[in-house]
């Protein structure tokens, strides 16, 4: 496997901190559509919904290759701490806070044993061709949201609404990582 050295990277902790961003405003958006008590309620009741059993967690089946990533040392900074950080810059209630640090495809990444001080290869060659992690990483964030949406319990009269509200931060979400990674971001998702 032979590696592109990184003009532009954006670190690993950079995609965290945007996907905990853009999952957080997911949660206030849909916390102000059906009133928070009235969404914390629903959250709560997603792991006893027979629609989270009917559709598997799909953050579960999703595991990044170490090999689309390279560890710098003397990164200055603590990564926790910029996690920390922005999630508090969110400014949610506890209960919507813990429900965010809880998110399924969140815990898959930072549980998949990649260096928070690592940078994502803007492209990686093996015998299959080459790919683009990061177009991997991105399309893959926003199949999780909305597989996330579809797991909520939500009554099928208002869900289109919902699901709107939802991943309307998702669209935000590429041409952010994108421009991030000096990229120019040029259709739609």
């Amino acid at each position: 496997m032979t590696r592109s050295n990184p003009k532009n990277p954006v670190r690993f902790v950079d995609l965290l901190i945007f996907l905990l961003q853009t999952q957080g405003e997911t949660l206030k958006r849909l916390a102000a559509f059906f009133g928070e008590e009235e969404f914390i309620e629903i959250l709560e009741s997603q792991e006893t919904s027979p629609v989270k059993a009917a559709h598997a967690d799909p953050a579960s089946k999703f595991e990044p290759d170490l090999e689309w990533f390279q560890e710098i040392e003397g990164m200055p900074g603590s990564p926790y701490l910029e996690l920390e950080d922005a999630v508090r810059e969110l400014g949610l209630p506890a209960p919507l806070e813990f429900h965010l640090w809880a998110y399924g495809f969140y815990r898959s990444l930072i549980e998949s044993g990649v260096e928070l001080k690592s940078v994502i290869l803007p492209s990686v060659s093996n015998e299959d061709g080459t790919i683009d992690p990061l177009d991997v990483l991105i399309a893959e964030s926003i199949k999780q949201a909305k597989a996330w949406i579809t797991g909520l319990p939500i009554p099928s009269t208002v869900y289109l609404q919902a699901e709107s509200a939802a991943l309307t931060p998702w669209v935000r979400f590429r041409a952010r990582v994108l421009s991030r990674a000096g990229r120019k971001v040029l259709s739609a998702i």
